[in-house]
């Protein structure tokens, strides 16, 4: 442990005079009085004035740095976080993610694929909504706490940049221009010997490098079981910039507190990573397992990215450029070319991110020119005002049938006004078929034909869908939803219901059937939530499910706004006998 390191012992033994002499002049306060001679742990040092100077500065310094290697402070981090936990609301999270997205824009010369840059984002996005453990960790960030350590610099997550940081690995005999002509499966049999290397670390400000970074391998295929393992990574080095939590000296085998808040966060963001079909039970941040794993995270996710692209040559180009361009900064050496992105599929900002802008450069005569990773292609699907969505949000989030629905309202007839209060009260309210009035098959047939949807008092609202709408997904958005390709056998091209949506615009279930079915009163009804849409049997779900709540059941889903596309009201005829 940390208490029988020689440094520890060496640095302890003056710590006493150190601290009588700081409390005595009022400089220091230390928070734990009674310590005792022997074996007393190593407790941080918090200054009250901090015009701290000379040897005692590099004294606290040195003492609380051994301290943020210790397995306690991932406790101390937590607790002091809780502090001020009511500042980490809903409102923090939605206006600091806007600050996060202009960072990674920001990284988009040292980044290698959009998919990368896309991962980055959604990976902290989920770590705020999913994690209480790293809510705690962004309060202690921005708290008087941390200050008070005096460490050398307090860094907060909107500053830190991303890079993908390779160098060419001088012992292998493969070689990385090459694997253009291999397919995938016979590059990973180059597993044990990659042609680069990659880097996984954080930095503060180093050399020509003037931010805060993190070096991170690109990112594999989400399916992929190294995806996890990527995202785990991914915080643990967030955790080093937001906390100054160190990983641990070579002292025995723990895990050290970085490792520590790192797995309370992925385990709360569900992320269960598995090496290959395995969970990885890591005792100790230097565990043969865990080194094992990462080394051919980076390997595999390096192929991934290669492999994905359209171009891979030019991409091999470009992993080569940013690792040189790399190894030159961070040397304070000149470099010749500039940050390119011609190569990446990167917009232009939309015109409510002007205040985002920033240069790129392109060619010989460097033209700034405003891009962005995040391709806006719905800016009335939102997570907040500022924070608008792609389509790799929309595949993430298994909305594809929800956009073309919607999307086929608002370019048709728009959205009528019921006289119904709640999506609830219509549910109850409908059968699957009607004899003498519409159900959910013929309000939906007539909805999707009509191209228009329902929005109720409450502002919740309703489109039709059809079976054929949901079997063309490929063809028509140029991905298929998760729940639509593992259910083909209960989606018929005659089929016809209605998809709901809360009052803030997130998605709340669909239900649908065919006219036979329909008429003998049964159908398929799918609920939202954790991102994904989930089968249920029960056709009461209504109640049994959401009981007296009529939000969303995934209360960080993405928002899809509607108001604009209002267009009347309707009579209590057409309400009940159809459009």
């Amino acid at each position: 442990m940390i208490h029988n390191q020689p440094e520890v012992k060496q640095l302890q033994a003056n710590q006493l005079e150190i601290i009588r002499n700081l409390i005595s002049q009022g400089i220091i306060y230390y928070p734990y009085p009674q310590f005792e001679e022997e074996h007393r742990p190593v407790y941080p040092i918090q200054g009250l004035d901090l015009q701290l100077e000379g040897i005692q500065l590099d004294a606290i310094r040195a003492l609380n740095s051994l301290f943020a290697q210790s397995n306690q402070y991932a406790e101390f981090v937590c607790t002091e976080g809780q502090r001020n936990i009511d500042q980490i609301d809903d409102n923090f999270i939605s206006n600091y993610m806007i600050q996060i997205r202009h960072a990674i824009d920001l990284s988009a010369g040292y980044i290698i694929d959009e998919e990368t840059a896309f991962n980055i984002e959604e990976t902290i996005h989920e770590a705020f909504t999913e994690s209480p453990t790293f809510r705690l960790a962004m309060a202690f960030s921005i708290g008087e706490s941390r200050s008070n350590l005096n460490f050398e610099q307090n860094p907060v997550l909107s500053e830190v940049r991303y890079r993908n940081y390779y160098l060419r690995n001088p012992n292998s005999n493969v070689r990385l221009e090459n694997l253009a002509a291999y397919d995938l499966d016979t590059a990973l049999s180059n597993l044990n010997s990659p042609p680069v290397l990659s880097n996984i670390y954080f930095s503060l400000p180093e050399g020509n490098i003037n931010h805060p970074y993190i070096a991170i391998p690109v990112v594999p295929n989400p399916e992929s079981y190294f995806y996890p393992l990527w995202q785990a990574c991914l915080i643990h080095e967030i955790i080093h910039a937001i906390t100054n939590a160190m990983d641990p000296s070579l002292d025995g085998p723990r895990l050290g507190p970085t490792e520590i808040l790192t797995q309370y966060v992925v385990t709360e963001m569900n992320v269960v990573i598995r090496y290959p079909q395995s969970r990885v039970m890591f005792n100790s941040y230097d565990d043969p397992d865990r080194i094992r794993a990462a080394q051919q995270l980076e390997w595999v996710a390096l192929l991934h990215c290669l492999f994905r692209s359209e171009n891979l040559s030019e991409r091999v180009n470009r992993l080569l450029e940013i690792g040189d361009r790399m190894v030159a900064e961070i040397a304070a050496q000149p470099y010749a070319h500039e940050p390119n992105a011609e190569l990446l599929s990167i917009c232009p900002f939309d015109d409510d991110q002007e205040h985002l802008r920033f240069p790129f450069f392109s060619g010989a005569h460097g033209i700034s020119v405003a891009k962005s990773f995040f391709c806006i292609n719905h800016s009335d699907i939102i997570f907040n005002d500022g924070l608008k969505l792609s389509n790799l949000h929309l595949i993430k989030y298994d909305l594809a049938a929800a956009t073309v629905a919607v999307n086929l309202v608002k370019n048709g007839s728009g959205f009528n006004k019921s006289e119904y209060l709640l999506w609830k009260d219509w549910y109850h309210d409908k059968e699957w078929r009607g004899i003498f009035k519409s159900g959910i098959y013929d309000y939906g047939k007539n909805l999707f034909n009509n191209e228009c949807g329902l929005v109720f008092k409450d502002g919740s609202f309703l489109v039709g869908i059809s079976g054929m709408m949901l079997n063309s997904l490929k063809k028509n958005f140029g991905h298929e939803d998760k729940w639509v390709k593992e259910n083909k056998n209960l989606i018929n091209n005659s089929s016809f219901g209605v998809m709901f949506f809360d009052k803030n615009g997130r998605p709340v279930a669909v239900v649908f059937t065919v006219a036979d079915k329909g008429f003998f009163g049964s159908g398929y009804s799918f609920i939202y939530n954790k991102k994904k849409w989930e089968y249920v049997l029960d056709e009461n779900w209504d109640m049994n499910k959401f009981f007296g709540n009529t939000k969303s059941l995934d209360s960080h889903a993405p928002r899809f706004l509607i108001n604009k596309y209002i267009v009347k009201s309707i009579d209590s005829e057409h309400e009940s006998g159809g459009l």
